[in-house]
């Protein structure tokens, strides 16, 4: 078994890590057009799916598309849509099955009520984190928390980096760009809560930076998948016609 201080200590510096690897990142990034901002409301939340399955409410696909700010009944819904999702329930279930099976958090126990413990605590995690940065902190800092995708006319590092880079900066409800405090704020605000329902022991510094870099991984991921899930359909769309088409 590996030292627990060592494995601690990993933890620690890969969630330091992120902002480190981000500083260069931001430094060359360039945003793509800002797009024109219609009357406010008139931009509806997109309802396509990532695979058929995974929601994609909160991206903008089409990068040169006239878009509105969003309202604050927008920015709660958007909230609601994401934690409630059946992807999201059903994502937050596998991970407690898999935590409950691994003795995840060991002061849980092992019966039906730990089981239930650790589910609650993992949708709490991704509820808290949705409301603080969506609901709460958007709204108050006129922020908007879309992702704008960059889309294909640029090169693929070039779009990585730009997903990346939406962690720490986002756009305004004006269309300017700034630094993301509603998304890093709201993420911290909701760890910091998540301190009252998780057993003392959990409560450190190690394990929250554990919490902090699956958030933050969490939300590299979900601004990766609908920059290049267009590109992947567009493909199969096309691959399709071909063999349909084909003698």
């Amino acid at each position: 078994m590996p030292d627990q201080g060592l494995l601690n200590a990993r933890r620690v510096a890969i969630s330091l890590a992120w902002f480190v690897i981000l500083i260069p990142i931001l430094r060359g990034q360039e945003d793509p057009p800002a797009p024109h901002y219609a009357a406010p409301g008139s931009t509806p939340l997109n309802k396509e799916r990532i695979l058929g399955v995974i929601p994609d409410y909160h991206t903008i696909r089409e990068p040169k598309t006239t878009v509105a700010p969003m309202t604050v009944r927008q920015k709660w819904q958007l909230f609601l849509k994401e934690s409630v999702d059946p992807f999201t329930v059903a994502g937050t279930l596998a991970g407690a099955t898999i935590s409950h099976a691994g003795q995840s958090v060991p002061e849980y126990g092992s019966d039906k009520e730990a089981y239930a413990e650790r589910f609650g605590a993992a949708l709490a995690d991704v509820t808290t984190q949705n409301f603080f940065s969506d609901a709460i902190l958007a709204p108050l800092l006129h922020e908007d928390p879309r992702y704008f995708r960059k889309g294909p006319e640029s090169s693929i590092p070039k779009r990585i980096a730009y997903s990346l880079s939406r962690l720490v900066i986002t756009r305004t409800d004006s269309g300017q760009t700034t630094f993301n405090l509603a998304g890093v704020i709201g993420t911290a605000m909701g760890i910091a809560l998540s301190n009252a329902y998780y057993p003392d022991r959990d409560v450190n510094g190690s394990v929250v930076a554990g919490r902090c870099l699956s958030s933050f991984t969490g939300g590299a991921v979900s601004n990766l998948l609908p920059e290049f899930w267009p590109d992947v359909l567009e493909k199969l769309h096309k691959l399709h016609r071909h063999s349909t088409n084909a003698p």
